[in-house]
This record gives structure tokens, C-alpha cells and sequence, in this order.
């Protein structure tokens, strides 16, 4: 190089710069969209995102996790666990009882089919209609016979409490 009719010489040595080494340093979940199960329902993992985050500030989403600790054989709150290169992560989850499974015979309030029929020839008798078939009992009135009970007998207190200050104002 030359300045002002000074010349230099000097070499010039470009290395690449060591790039810090990147690695994994957490994950985190959102979803899934589904955390409520019946009892031998399979797990479903639609709307799950597994992010993973990276130790020079960066995140992606990854999908070759692996998920465990699913049990739906049993009712209760459950612990799932997501692992992703030995970073683990979990979600709770809970498992309910089907509720129509759980019923005895009878106490659905519908009728039994391994129930026998009232008649001995299996025939149903009356139009046919299912109408035929629910028979009323005095039961739903009960309220209703309360009720009128109850007003009748306010409407004879104040009469009778009419008569009684119509008595001292005259006497």
C-alpha cells in the first residue's frame, strides 16, 4: 500500500468467526384443543403446538415429540408429558365417566328393553300411540292442589279479619 509516497506491506489474515454453539434450551406446549375425555377414549392431539427454544434466542415449532402418560382406563385429573430431545414438558387432562354407561337398568327414566311387558301376550293394547303408554298418576297435580289450598285459606284469614274490624267499628 502506498501513502504519500510511503509504501507498507503487511499481510492479511480473514478467518471465519466461531459461530456460538446453538442448543436446545426449554419447550413449551398450547392446546390441545381436546382436554376432557370419557373413560377408553383414544387421545387426541389436534391443535397441540410444541415449540422448542433455542439457546441464541430463537424458537421453532417441531413435531417429532413424544407424548406420554396418557390413561384414559380410569376417571381423573391425568398428567400428559411431551418430550422433545430430553426437554419434557406437561399438560393436564381429565378423564370422566359416561355418564350414560354408569346408569343401572331402568335409571334413565326411559323404558328397559329387558323389562317385561304388563301384558302376558307381548300385545299393546289402545291406539298404538306412545301417548298410550305414559299413564298419568295424581302426582303432577300435588303442587297445584297445594297451591289452591294455601289461597283458599288466605282469602278466609282476611274476610274473616274484614269482619272483625267491620264488628268493632260498628259496636
Amino acid at each position: 500500500m502506498t501513502y504519500q509516497d510511503k509504501t507498507a506491506a503487511f499481510k492479511v489474515t480473514v478467518k471465519e468467526t466461531e459461530k456460538p454453539v446453538v442448543t436446545l434450551e426449554s419447550i413449551t406446549v398450547s392446546g390441545p384443543n381436546k382436554t376432557e375425555y370419557k373413560i377408553g377414549d383414544k387421545l387426541d392431539l389436534t391443535g397441540l403446538v410444541v415449540i422448542a427454544h433455542y439457546s441464541d434466542g430463537s424458537y421453532q415449532e417441531v413435531t417429532d415429540y413424544e407424548v406420554s402418560g396418557f390413561d384414559s382406563a380410569a376417571a381423573g385429573e391425568k398428567t400428559v408429558t411431551v418430550t422433545y430431545q430430553g426437554e419434557t414438558v406437561s399438560f393436564k387432562i381429565t378423564v370422566k365417566e359416561d355418564i350414560a354407561s354408569s346408569e343401572q337398568p331402568g335409571e334413565s327414566g326411559k323404558p328397559d328393553d329387558n323389562q317385561s311387558s304388563s301384558q302376558p301376550d307381548d300385545t299393546q293394547s289402545g291406539s298404538g300411540s306412545q301417548d298410550d303408554q305414559n299413564i298419568q298418576t295424581g302426582d303432577s297435580m300435588a303442587p297445584y292442589v297445594g297451591t289452591a289450598i294455601v289461597l283458599i285459606l288466605l282469602s278466609g284469614l282476611g274476610i274473616a279479619i274484614a269482619l272483625i274490624i267491620r264488628r268493632r267499628r260498628l259496636g
